[in-house]
């Protein structure tokens, strides 16, 4: 977004100048806004873990929305699509994924659900392979009653 400044010449006409736009610094893992926190950020096995639910969004939608987050914050998408995982009872289901890497920092994000809501999970680390495998650290967060995932 540009806000424009005017400016007023000695012969009174009015000059709009464009000024850089505003960035705001913004949290590449934070989740999507009206997003429910089901499991607070946490540290599992030295990675950084968290849930949520959005009543509003597709897993698709989840997994476009972090995607453009972390290539924002300078992020290199190193696999996006399909896949993704979660969980019968409340859990979701498979829909979408997205691994991310920024200066040795992994992230994955796994999102699913058989409709609305969908539940997505977060990670955040320097061990690729567990940031890869986000959802086994949701088995250690919280045990749910049927795996469901891919």
């Amino acid at each position: 977004m540009y806000k424009h400044l005017v400016a007023v010449g000695v012969l009174g006409f009015s000059v709009a100048a464009a000024a850089a736009p505003v960035i705001a610094a913004t949290n590449p893992l934070a989740p999507p806004s009206g997003s429910t926190t089901l499991q607070a950020p946490e540290t599992l096995q030295g990675v950084q873990y968290a849930r949520y639910s959005s009543a509003s969004m597709t897993p698709q939608q989840v997994v476009s929305f972090y995607t453009s987050q972390l290539q924002a914050s300078g992020y290199q998408t190193v696999n996006e699509g399909g896949g993704g995982s979660g969980w019968s009872s409340g859990w979701g289901g498979g829909g979408g994924g997205v691994t991310a890497i920024n200066n040795g920092t992994y992230v994955s994000v796994n999102a699913g659900g058989g409709g609305k809501p969908t539940y997505f999970e977060v990670c955040s680390g320097k061990n690729s392979q567990i940031v890869n495998n986000c959802q086994n650290l949701s088995q250690q967060a919280q045990t749910p009653t049927t795996s469901g995932g891919s």
